[in-house]
């Protein structure tokens, strides 16, 4: 299938799960067109919900071949999609119009280079959403690279801004990843001119505002799940884990993300994952990271299944720019599930704790903490010195009210609104209050 075809079924993909009705008029299409062979269909069907059914179709279907773009939103016209269809076309001739902005380049000592005008800008666009707390603040730095459209700009004019192209294979093979600010007089220094693999400029627009990181990769990125939920240990068995990583697997499955899933770990067996995973030769062939990693914890320290501890902060590393040079220039998210202490929050004005109940328990069991790179985000459940809550029979508020917050906004704003929106639901529902922390140098759109 063509790369154009499969971003556009990408960046729609949310809507797409969320409303095909996947009934006799629409598989009987998709049969008699003949997309997929029996067996694939099969697998399809066998899949235990709807939304299930549709997001494995969505990735079948980007593997089968140049015409089953069209056979595809064909099925969806004549099944009544006539109105998704419309948008993954829509979407398609915004893709390609963005792809035939001209190259700007000046010559300067002979040579040419890309033209900039890039300055420094505060990591966050003025907004409604971007109020973050200074546990979120980034260095005040811009990379070079080039301009495109950010997801949240669907239904505005996007002829006005210049797509600045770049090859991110030099840095791919070197792993350079320096900072560079410039400003408009500043002359390129030869050899650094091309943008860092999967980031995009700083430059400001007319309304202001960082540049996004460029996912453009198929799958979008890859998602580990470490999930501890039975203990050999002394430590309580963490029922309902299962649901919050089931509710994550879909979600960044229908994002376009592919999923890998260990469960039960001890504290070594975290580690040698973590670092066998951070020397994958796939990620050369991503865009971007999220590694989720639930289990019991306290402050930087997260538990094995044997009740054996290691340092959050020295597990993240191993994916930095040194030590993971696939990823450099990546944005990369950490979400951690765990409490970090026994504090827990008092309720002013009112007379009982919100969604506190005997079923409900916490993740509790610490130490130092290093300094992480740039283009890591950590999402913590909880703040320093806090328990983070779960329950038998729902799982975690904390993921359940992120994962309700991406499906609502992640075709709308960038990753940090949205963790600010997780911030103020869960402040005003729940008993706990999340505590993300960035390096992120640019906009990182999920969808």
């Amino acid at each position: 299938m063509d790369e154009i075809h499969k971003k556009a079924l990408n960046q729609c993909r949310v809507s797409l799960v969320k409303n095909i009705i996947f009934e006799s008029e629409f598989c009987d299409l998709i049969k008699q067109k003949e997309i997929f062979t029996d067996g694939m269909l099969e697998e399809i069907q066998a899949n235990t919900s709807r939304r299930k059914r549709v997001g494995q179709l969505l990735d079948d279907l980007r593997r089968r071949g140049p015409d089953a773009y069209n056979k595809f939103l064909y099925c969806l016209e004549n099944s009544g999609h006539r109105n998704l269809a419309d948008a993954v076309k829509e979407k398609e001739k915004q893709i390609r119009n963005e792809n035939q902005q001209p190259v700007l380049r000046e010559t300067i000592h002979g040579a040419q280079h890309l033209q900039h005008s890039i300055s420094a800008q505060p990591l966050l666009s003025p907004d409604p959403l971007s109020n973050m707390n200074s546990s979120q603040s980034a260095p005040n730095l811009a990379s070079s690279g080039s301009i495109v459209a950010s997801p949240s700009e669907d239904l505005q004019d996007i002829t006005s801004r210049k797509e600045v192209q770049g090859n991110s294979n030099f840095q791919r093979e070197t792993g350079y990843n320096e900072d560079i600010r410039m400003d408009v007089a500043d002359h390129i220094n030869p050899g650094f001119s091309n943008p860092l693999p999967g980031a995009e400029s700083s430059r400001s627009s007319s309304s202001g505002g960082l540049g996004s990181y460029n996912i453009t990769t198929d799958p979008r990125g890859i998602v580990l799940i470490i999930n501890n939920i039975n203990f050999v240990s002394n430590n309580e068995n963490r029922h309902g884990a299962e649901i919050d990583q089931e509710k994550l697997m879909e979600m960044f499955r229908d994002f376009g993300f592919e999923i890998r899933v260990h469960i039960d770990k001890t504290a070594q067996e975290i580690e040698e994952i973590l670092k066998y995973f951070s020397k994958d030769e796939q990620l050369l062939e991503v865009d971007s990271l999220i590694v989720v990693l639930m289990s019991h914890g306290n402050n930087e320290i997260i538990l094995g299944t044997d009740g054996e501890c290691k340092n959050i902060i020295d597990l993240i590393t191993l994916f930095n720019s040194k030590n993971c040079t696939s990823m450099t220039g990546k944005p990369k998210m950490f979400i951690v599930n765990a409490c970090r202490g026994d504090g827990r929050d008092k309720i002013f004005g009112k007379t009982q704790p919100v969604d506190v109940h005997d079923t409900v328990h916490t993740d509790g069991r610490g130490l130092s903490k290093q300094p992480a790179n740039c283009d890591l985000l950590i999402a913590y459940s909880t703040f320093p010195g806090y328990v983070s809550f779960r329950d038998d029979k729902n799982g975690s508020p904390f993921v359940k009210c992120l994962v309700e917050v991406f499906r609502e906004m992640a075709h709308l704003v960038h990753v940090l609104d949205m963790l600010t929106e997780v911030n103020n639901r869960m402040a005003d529902s729940h008993n706990q209050i999340p505590n993300p922390t960035s390096t992120l140098r640019l906009k990182w759109h999920l969808m």
